[in-house]
């Protein structure tokens, strides 16, 4: 079979609804033979556990390759399109139970829908996963995993597009000289193949568009380097707006009918429009685009039918969260894209035609289900766009920001670490407040341990895979309980002290705090947020928690994710991710809830720049409660409390000099030049108050002498902490504004206020500049993030991959004198910034809190 006549025949098969003999014949080309088989089974002969899903299957036979390695090849018919889309482990675990009862290793099987005919399908490659290890005679054996197979699937059918299929079976099609192995199967379900071609072609969109973009007088500054920064942000920018679109036209909520449902929109409304708006003669961008993104999507409307958008007559939802807000005057100030840079008839250097944004997006299959460890869609999701920031970066670039893409199994593996190491912190550590070890272990004994470390372990790595069979195995102890069911073989996989203290490990997933200070593309806090997630899903019939997975991502967004870069456009990506996160698992159909604003969860700015010219910027003093006790009371036990402290800290370090334990003498060393610190602020205040206090007239009340500098400032900072909360689920676009202003306006007095309080009237005046310009070359973390601090002390989990340059090439520049002036105790001019997040995220932490880095 030469190429034309393969591609010929993946086209017809999977762009059309499942045909099961036109499949059969498309197998016996891809294997040149197979044993037939033919048996079909309904009914009883469907497992128990699988007939809420599964209608019917058919076994089509065994195909053996040259190695010997079976494969069975199956057809199965789903009850419904939401099985075939949602209950994906069910179908998994199906393929599984049938390839361990035949002693098969894998399967390559097509899933379709009854209710919808067959017109979205899947082709899944299914393989049972095994672990070597040793046995007691030191012979190599393999067992298999808890749940022993992955399952790769291509998204077929009369709705979604062949190139990715087609490239990537070709050469298994081509085979006619020999039959293929399972491996070689096995491979053209590779992801990876078409995450390297896509980056590749995304990255070279972007290079266009912003080849294009500097030629328009919009974007021309003063210096290049400027209009270089503009241009690169807008061009990402807009790539990821467009993206994030055909994410949105794959869960059909684009074009819906006036009358209609979400979900019922156009799978290809991006390239209709197109099609519209050009043979009018009309722009694309000027004419569909702005008013799609900056309207329709960005603008709240009012009405019976608010959804409702006349100009495109249609429904469109109102997204909000900021992705669509214009950041320039898009009515009155124009940008001219051509036609041609979102569809044109030129071809690749693969042969393919078009190279236009919608051309190449056209040619992918988007998923809205990001990857699962175990199921695997061959095709563009979310996940993918952390990549392809990082592949925005030319290399060059990327050395001189240290910033490096960290792949998704090493984000996997941290993020489960860290959280593991959390709740064993809180739930099995009593931390005591005089403890002068700092030791995350401080209070541990074998009596307070609630939940073992290695029942943890197996909630957090496996307890997702639990969740079907710990509610099937619960609704069959209740059936019999009531009489209706005798006996049964079925137990319960999470753990016993998992299931005792759920509630307890499920309040405590729900309070973390967690921040990636060089948050990037987001693909930390991401992570985290599913480990988080599905934890609090693998409780749920365990600590009666009902919230959707898309309540629980929506509250994990709102009181756990924090984030900071230096990188506008990483800030941009970072919060679409998020976004897209949320809107994969919006499963409702009659109303859409905005997105959430993430403004002040992921915030642009200097993570190790809190001090100006080494003067500090805001006293974390602002954030204690105010109450009727006497201020100078107040300070006089805080500073008995130290006070003790520091003599204790002083016997240890004398200990620790005469065991000559430098580890211990350094740790003890740095506890007291804090404590002499905070002693010294503390005499500062009192200093203050003192002079306050001998000014106040007879009638004033002792607990009413608190100034400006505290009272006022600690209402300003309480305020400040409310409009943060306010400002996550705004949806007004002049209220958004209204209040962006107001929160600048807070955070610049409580500027003043420490800068008042210190005397440093020079410092004040040196900052009216950036007051006015609106730049802040800082980022204060106990102001930005003041309800962490103030609640906690510090975030549970510190977690990222920070930049890696070395210092010295920072030589003579600026920055480099401002991280001296910060006091980084592992500051040195021959050193490395990554040292210095390190010092960073520890200060950041709170008391017992995980660094992840």
């Amino acid at each position: 079979m030469n190429n034309q006549q393969a591609k010929d025949l993946i086209h017809k098969l999977f762009m059309s609804s499942f045909d099961r003999q036109r499949y059969e014949q498309f197998l016996l080309n891809l294997l040149n033979h197979f044993e037939p088989r033919g048996k079909h089974y309904t009914g009883m002969y469907i497992p128990p556990a699988f007939r809420e899903h599964i209608n019917q299957y058919w076994r089509i036979g065994k195909y053996v390759d040259p190695v010997g390695e079976e494969l069975d090849l199956l057809v199965v018919e789903v009850k419904t399109l939401a099985k075939l889309e949602r209950a994906r482990s069910a179908l998994r675990n199906f393929a599984v139970n049938r390839l361990k009862q035949f002693e098969k290793e894998a399967s390559l099987i097509a899933f379709y829908a009854q209710d919808d005919g067959g017109k979205d399908w899947r082709f899944s490659f299914v393989k049972i996963e095994h672990e070597a290890y040793w046995d007691e005679q030191g012979k190599v054996k393999l067992k298999q995993e808890l749940t022993p197979a992955k399952r790769y699937s291509f998204l077929v059918g009369v709705h979604e597009t062949s190139h990715t299929a087609a490239k990537q079976l070709l050469p298994v099609l081509g085979m006619d000289y020999a039959d293929p192995r399972i491996g070689e199967i096995e491979a053209a379900f590779s992801i990876e193949k078409v995450s390297s071609e896509f980056f590749e072609q995304y990255k070279q969109l972007f290079l266009t568009l912003a080849g294009h973009l500097k030629t328009q007088p919009f974007f021309q500054h003063d210096s290049e380097e400027e209009t270089g920064r503009s241009v690169s942000r807008f061009a990402k920018k807009l790539l990821g707006q467009i993206i994030f679109l055909y994410f949105l036209q794959k869960k059909g909520w684009l074009g819906v009918p006036k009358n209609g449902k979400w979900g019922e929109g156009s799978k290809r409304f991006m390239r209709e429009q197109f099609t519209r708006v050009t043979q009018d003669g009309d722009h694309y961008f000027n004419d569909f685009l702005r008013y799609l993104f900056y309207e329709a999507l960005a603008r709240e409307r009012k009405g019976e039918t608010p959804d409702y958008y006349p100009r495109f007559n249609c429904k469109i939802p109102f997204l909000n969260g900021g992705l669509f807000e214009a950041e320039y005057d898009w009515e009155n100030e124009p940008i001219n894209l051509p036609n041609e840079i979102f569809h044109n008839d030129e071809k690749n250097r693969a042969g393919d035609k078009g190279t236009g944004i919608l051309d190449v997006f056209d040619r992918y299959n988007f998923t809205v289900k990001e990857d699962e460890p175990l199921e695997k869609e061959v095709a563009i999701d979310p996940e993918m766009l952390g990549k392809v920031f990082e592949n925005m970066l030319e290399v060059t670039e990327r050395k001189s920001k240290g910033a490096f893409y960290t792949p998704r199994e090493i984000v996997h593996y941290i993020c489960q670490e860290s959280l593991i190491f959390y709740l064993d912190n809180t739930l099995n550590t009593d931390v005591q407040n005089d403890d002068s070890t700092g030791s995350l272990l401080s209070g541990r004994s074998e009596t307070n341990i609630r939940v073992p470390r290695e029942d943890l372990d197996a909630l957090v790595r496996k307890g997702y895979l639990f969740i079907e069979n710990d509610q099937d195995a619960l609704q069959t102890f209740e059936r019999i309980q009531k009489g209706k069911q005798k006996s049964t073989g079925k137990e319960i996989k999470l753990p016993e002290s998992v299931r005792r203290h759920a509630k307890e490990i499920d309040e405590a997933l729900a309070a973390i705090k967690v921040c990636d200070p060089a948050i990037g593309s987001g693909a930390f806090p991401v992570g985290l947020l599913h480990e988080i997630v599905n934890a609090r899903l693998a409780l749920a019939p365990h600590s009666g928690n009902q919230n959707s997975l898309y309540e629980l991502k929506r509250h994990a967004i709102r009181e756990s994710i924090y984030g900071v870069d230096i990188d506008a456009s990483a800030i941009d990506i970072a919060r679409l991710r998020l976004w897209l996160s949320l809107i994969v698992d919006e499963e409702r159909y009659d109303t859409i809830e905005p997105l959430p604003n993430l403004d002040y969860k992921i915030i642009r700015g200097d993570s190790l720049i809190e001090k100006y010219e080494g003067i500090k910027l805001f006293d974390e003093a602002f954030l204690q409660e105010t109450n009727a006790e006497d201020p100078l009371e107040s300070l006089r036990k805080t500073e008995q409390t130290l006070a003790k402290e520091r003599s204790l800290t002083k016997k240890e370090l004398f200990y620790a000099y005469r065991q000559n334990n430098v580890e211990k003498s350094t740790t003890y060393e740095a506890k007291l030049q804090q404590l002499n610190q905070k002693l010294k602020d503390i005499n500062r205040q009192k200093k203050r108050l003192y002079k306050k206090d001998l000014t106040k007239t007879d009638g004033d009340p002792v607990g009413r002498i608190i100034d400006f500098y505290i009272n006022e400032a600690r209402n300003k900072a309480l305020q400040l902490e409310n409009l943060h909360q306010k400002f996550f689920n705004l949806t007004s676009l002049s209220e958004k504004r209204r209040l962006r202003h107001e929160i600048d306006q807070i955070e610049w007095e409580l500027v003043e206020a420490t800068l008042k309080e210190q005397n440093r009237q020079d410092t004040l005046d040196k900052l009216q500049e950036y007051k006015s310009s609106g730049e802040k070359p800082w980022f204060i973390w106990q102001l930005n993030f003041s309800e962490v601090f103030k609640l906690k002390g510090g975030f549970d989990i510190v977690i990222g991959n920070p930049p890696y340059v070395q210092i010295q090439k920072f030589s003579g520049q600026r920055i480099q004198k401002e991280w001296e002036q910060q006091n980084y105790e592992t500051f040195t001019r021959t050193g490395d910034i990554y040292c210095l997040f390190y010092e960073k995220g520890y200060r950041i932490l709170r008391d017992g809190g995980v660094l992840a880095f």
